[in-house]
């Protein structure tokens, strides 16, 4: 937005105009002084030069009079009286060229010589040579500008057409952070079975090749005696050059000076990244579904390459364990090769904030290069075997832009300053495709959890060690296991009496662990525990007796996570081990079983991570390890650089 509330404007050539480069008009200048008929100053000099001119599409110069090549701008004389002396003084001043001369310039010389009078310089003739020069260089500067008003129509580029869409400003929060998003946003109040609508926004007045674009910039000429010329330099540009120019030294454009508009550059990653549009809609029950088309990354003012992504499932519902097909394309639309083609395909969730929760990178391919006009179909199979309910799958399509090629060096055609335009250099891509989906259904009709889920098994051994001669000590072992079919992420906390024990050691053959008071209370964290399925962590805890009147040890809590909401509709899942209750004779009982609480901790990187299924029950929310609340371009992509990072190490 920041762009769009600076829109840069350009002098647009007229259209019944355009530019001979190759004309050449000197324009020459004589002052003629003359003090009671001698000649007191006779000056010419070539005071202008036009290099390149304008032409109508008659064939006729622009402001040339071809039957003017000599025009008297200033001319007076004086009769001074200097006590009992009295003397005339003459003074001319005309322009001269051969190709004739243009109007505006004449007017322009004669009307800032006007103000000149003889009589006010008392004798001082060098003083009024020197105006006379004076003032025709100013009379130059403004018949420029008028030249340049009747040649050039100012006009904004990208302008934004809404279209059917509106922008729509959201406050949403990142990290602790409100910040406010802009959306393009529309409503299709119907779409009826095998039928589809189009709906629209433009960028408008983007400078193409049939513009004819135009500079003219005032420079000092040598004229090889020690004087200079004006020169009024008009040269023409495709437009190209012109959006380098702009974009190259816009400081205010952010990331649009790349000529990317409607792509997002990830500034940790160093990559380009384009997404569609994201969308959602209501079923006849009133259920809410998301999605997203493709993303497109064309680029203004160089040459790119452009990769249109799409995929598509071969059946609409699947059972556990069945075939699925994956097909799809990606097609180079641009005008040079993309390089470096790498094919990823992911399924996950989309929650209803946009987000995709907890993609799963399930295939890659190496494509390698793709031509321009060119079109790579591929075919996945894989088997259904992840979680039931709605199951979208997408694909992101690595890649590089101009490999090898640096920043583009631009010369402004107005200052001659010299920049770069950054856009033209190599650039890293992403493109994401549209998102398909299908429903997974269960294998058998029994009830069964709707996903994978961790479940946990905790053992509790118990040992009372009575030394000779000693205080006793009490050893606590917790044995967990995941039993369930999904991996998950551990936290444990024991409480203990610090007037009735003293911690002697602890230790765990997974995370770290630490010790502490709370509130009087001794605090043993055990924390940074990762368990895939069939995967054990053993946890010990060692104290000596204070006291010879026994104590009692609350469970330990047991904090762990899930990727999916559990089928009691809640998320993620706790619970605590036995108590144990001690006597001195060495007994222990049971005080409580471990109890399911079927909901997550808010606390901490082990917070639970939902996703959305279809329906709209509740509100869902979206754990601490996730970024929560941004644009489905940031969201979707780290999540997917991060996942490609991991598995393939790039």
């Amino acid at each position: 937005m920041k762009f769009y509330s600076h829109l840069p404007s350009i002098f647009r050539l007229r259209d019944d105009v355009t530019v001979n480069e190759s004309e050449y008009i000197p324009v020459d200048i004589s002052i003629i002084i003359t003090v009671d008929g001698e000649e007191y100053q006779n000056y010419n000099q070539t005071m202008m030069v036009l290099e390149g001119w304008y032409v109508y599409d008659n064939g006729s110069l622009v402001d040339i009079d071809p039957t003017i090549t000599e025009a008297t701008v200033k001319t007076e004389t004086t009769t001074i009286q200097y006590g009992s002396l009295s003397y005339t003084v003459s003074t001319e001043v005309k322009l001269n060229s051969s190709k004739g001369l243009s109007n505006i310039l004449v007017n322009r010389a004669t009307q800032f010589l006007a103000n000149i009078s003889i009589s006010d310089y008392n004798g001082d003739w060098d003083a009024l040579f020197e105006d006379y020069k004076d003032k025709l260089k100013n009379g130059i500067d403004n018949a420029a500008k008028d030249l340049f008003n009747l040649l050039y129509q100012n006009q904004t580029i990208f302008d934004f057409n809404g279209m059917d869409f509106e922008i729509v400003p959201v406050n949403v929060t990142v990290g602790t952070e409100i910040v406010t998003q802009y959306y393009l946003e529309t409503t299709i109040e119907n779409l009826d079975p095998d039928s589809w609508t189009q709906v629209s926004w433009a960028l408008e007045n983007i400078p193409n090749e049939n513009w004819v674009l135009g500079s003219m910039y005032i420079h000092p000429i040598d004229n090889g005696d020690g004087t200079k010329a004006a020169g009024l330099t008009t040269e023409l540009h495709d437009f190209y050059e012109l959006m380098r120019v702009i974009l190259g030294f816009s400081d205010w454009a952010g990331q649009i000076a790349y000529g990317r508009p409607i792509s997002f550059y990830d500034y940790a990653e160093d990559i380009w990244i384009s997404a569609g549009a994201r969308f959602k809609y209501n079923d006849p029950e009133g259920f809410e579904y998301f999605g997203f088309s493709n993303g497109i990354n064309f680029q203004i003012a160089d040459d790119e390459a452009v990769l249109n992504t799409y995929v598509e499932l071969d059946q609409l519902a699947y059972q556990v364990g069945d075939n699925v097909t994956i097909t799809g394309y990606i097609e180079n639309t641009g005008n040079i090769d993309a390089t470096n083609v790498k094919l990823y395909l992911f399924h996950g969730a989309m929650d209803r904030t946009w987000q995709i929760v907890n993609p799963d990178l399930f295939y890659t391919e190496e494509i390698g290069t793709v031509a321009v006009g060119e079109k790579v179909t591929f075919e996945v199979e894989v088997e259904a075997n992840t979680f039931l309910g709605i199951h979208p799958v997408y694909a992101v399509v690595e890649f590089i832009s101009d490999e090898g090629q640096g920043p583009a060096e631009v010369v402004n055609p107005f200052t001659h300053e010299v920049g770069y335009f950054e856009g033209a250099a190599e650039a890293h891509e992403i493109v994401i495709s549209n998102m398909a989906w299908a429903l997974l259904l269960p294998k058998e009709a029994a009830m069964e959890p709707a996903f994978p889920q961790p479940i946990l098994d905790i053992v509790t051994n118990v040992d009372i060690i009575i030394p000779e001669n000693a205080p006793w000590e009490l050893e606590v072992e917790l044995v967990i296991t995941n039993i369930g079919e999904s991996e998950t992420h551990i936290t444990v906390i024991q409480y203990y009496n610090v007037s009735e024990l003293e911690l002697m050691f602890q230790v765990t053959t997974e995370g770290t662990t630490s010790n502490t008071t709370y509130l009087g209370m001794g605090l043993i964290k055990f924390e940074g525990i990762t368990l895939a399925p069939d995967e054990t962590v053993t946890i010990t805890m060692h104290w000596m007796f204070l006291t010879s009147n026994g104590c009692f040890l609350p469970g330990a809590q047991v904090i762990y996570d899930s990727r999916f909401e559990n089928e009691l509709g809640e998320n993620g899942g706790g619970g605590e081990t036995s108590a144990v209750l001690l006597n001195m004779d060495g007994t222990t009982q049971e005080a409580d079983t471990w109890e399911d609480y079927g909901e997550s901790t808010s606390t901490g990187s082990s917070a639970g991570a939902d996703i959305y299924t279809g329906g709209q029950d509740k509100t869902r929310r979206i754990g601490s390890l996730d970024l929560v609340y941004v644009s489905l371009s940031s969201i979707l992509v780290v999540a997917t650089i991060i996942t490609i990072k991991k598995k393939f190490k790039i």
